[in-house]
C-alpha cells in the first residue's frame, strides 16, 4: 500500500447520493425487531449498525450494498450488505461506475469516518458539506483507484486481528468455553424466560422477574472533574484514555497526557448526553465535553455486571431522537430501566453475571468455529499473486 500513489478524491465525485423517500411512517410506531415483510431502517443513530426499527417493504426505496450517513453530527457512517431504507436524518452512498464489494466499502468506511469526525450536533454533515470534502485512496499506474490492493489489504489485516485474537484467548484462557454450573442455571433461567415472553409457554424451574429502577437510585451521575476539547488535544502512545461521544473503540479517540488530578475514577460508565453512547471504562480516563458519569453506589462496577446494567440502558434509551437535548442530570437521574431480581426483590446481580458470561463463551465458540475457515481462506487469497498495478 505504502508504494502506491495516494491521491485526494473529492467525494461528491466518487459517491452517488440517495436520500430518504417521503413516507408517512412514524419511528415511534415502527417494530424494532426484524418482522417478514420489513426491511432495516436507517437513521442518524450511533448503534446497531445505524438500523432504528424496520420499515414495510412494500413501497420503500430499497437499497442494498451501500453506505449509510448520519445527516446530524456525530453518528458514523456504516455499510449496509443487506437490503435497507432510509428512515430519516440520513443518506446513502454508492460508488460510481463500478460495483464494490464488501472488503472495498469498509475500506472506504474507514476513510469517510475521519471526515465525518469533524462534524457534531452543532456542525451537521449533511451531503452538501459531506460532498465537498476529501478523503486520501491508493492509486495504480493507469489511474484508476487500486480496489483489488485494498481488497488484499483489508483481508491482511482480518488474518492479522484473527491470529491476534488467538493468541490472546490463549493467553487469558478464555478458549475454554466450557459452562459452569453457575452459568448453566442463568442461561436456563433466561431461556425459559424468553420463550415464556415469545409466547412458547414456560419451561419450568426458577421464575425470572423484572423490576424497573431508575439510573439516579443506583448511580451516583457526575460531571467530568476537567472538560478537553476534542480539537485541541495531542494523542500521544502513552498516558491515559480520551472518552468522548463516539459510538466506536468503547467511547475512546485516543490517548492523551495531563494533570491524573482531572482523571475520572474506574470502573465507572461514560454516557454521551448528545449521543447517548454508553461504555463501561474499566481505567481511569479523560474526557470530552457534554460527559457524564456514572458510579455504582452500592458496591463495585464488576464488568460483566456493567455490560448487562448497560444494555438495559441502552434499550431503556432507544425511545429517544437523537441529539436530544433533554439529556440533562436532572432527567438522567429519573429514566427508569429494567433488571432481573430474585423473589425478595433485591436485584439478581448473580444471574446477570453469568448470563453475560455465557454470552461471551457462545460468541468465542462461534469466532472458535469460523477462524481456522476463514484463515485458510486468507491464506489462499494472500498466497496468490496481485497483477501488477
Amino acid at each position: 500500500m505504502c508504494a502506491l500513489e495516494w491521491c485526494g478524491v473529492q467525494l461528491g465525485g466518487i459517491f452517488e447520493v440517495f436520500k430518504p423517500a417521503k413516507h408517512s411512517h412514524q419511528k415511534r410506531l415502527l417494530p424494532t425487531e426484524p418482522k417478514e415483510g420489513y426491511i432495516p431502517a436507517i437513521t442518524c443513530t450511533t448503534q446497531n449498525n445505524g438500523i432504528a426499527c424496520y420499515m414495510p417493504k412494500e413501497g420503500a426505496l430499497v437499497l442494498e450494498n451501500m453506505i449509510s450517513v448520519g445527516a446530524n453530527g456525530d453518528a458514523p457512517a456504516f455499510y449496509q450488505p443487506r437490503e435497507f431504507t432510509l428512515l430519516q436524518d440520513c443518506y446513502a452512498l454508492k460508488f460510481k461506475g463500478k460495483e464494490l464489494n464488501r472488503l472495498q466499502y469498509l475500506f472506504l468506511v474507514v476513510c469517510l469516518n475521519k471526515v465525518l469526525a469533524k462534524f457534531n450536533w452543532n456542525n451537521k454533515s449533511g451531503w452538501a458539506k459531506v460532498s465537498q470534502e476529501k478523503i486520501l485512496l491508493p492509486f495504480a499506474k493507469n489511474g484508476e483507484i487500486a480496489f483489488e490492493v485494498i481488497e488484499v489489504f483489508i483481508r491482511e489485516l482480518q488474518a492479522e486481528r484473527l491470529r491476534e485474537l488467538q493468541a490472546y484467548l490463549k493467553v487469558t484462557g478464555l478458549e475454554d468455553t466450557m459452562l459452569t454450573p453457575e452459568e448453566k442455571h442463568a442461561l436456563n433461567i433466561f431461556t425459559n424466560y424468553f420463550v415464556w415472553k415469545s409466547g412458547g409457554g414456560g419451561g419450568g424451574g426458577e421464575p425470572l422477574t423484572w423490576q424497573e429502577f431508575k439510573i439516579g437510585a443506583l448511580f451516583d451521575i457526575k460531571t467530568p472533574k476537567r472538560k478537553f476539547d476534542a480539537n485541541k488535544v495531542r494523542f500521544c502512545v502513552g498516558g491515559y484514555p480520551y472518552v468522548a461521544r463516539g459510538a466506536t473503540n468503547n467511547g475512546i479517540r485516543g490517548n492523551i497526557e495531563a494533570d491524573p488530578i482531572f482523571l475520572n475514577n474506574a470502573p465507572s460508565i461514560s454516557f454521551g448526553q448528545d449521543t447517548a453512547t454508553i461504555f463501561y471504562q474499566d481505567k481511569p480516563y479523560f474526557t470530552g465535553d457534554k460527559i457524564k458519569i456514572f458510579t455504582l453506589k452500592e458496591g463495585r462496577l464488576e464488568r460483566h455486571r456493567a455490560l448487562f446494567f448497560i444494555a438495559s440502558m441502552r434499550k431503556a434509551f432507544s425511545s429517544f431522537s437523537w441529539g436530544s437535548t433533554s439529556f440533562k442530570q436532572s432527567l438522567l437521574e429519573n429514566i427508569p430501566f429494567k433488571l432481573p431480581t430474585h423473589k425478595d426483590g433485591t436485584i439478581a446481580y448473580d444471574l446477570m453475571e453469568n448470563f453475560i458470561k455465557v454470552l461471551e463463551k457462545q460468541q468465542i465458540e462461534r469466532v472458535m468455529a469460523l477462524w481456522d475457515q476463514k484463515l485458510n481462506a486468507y491464506d489462499k487469497v494472500l498466497s496468490t499473486p496481485l497483477k501488477p498495478v
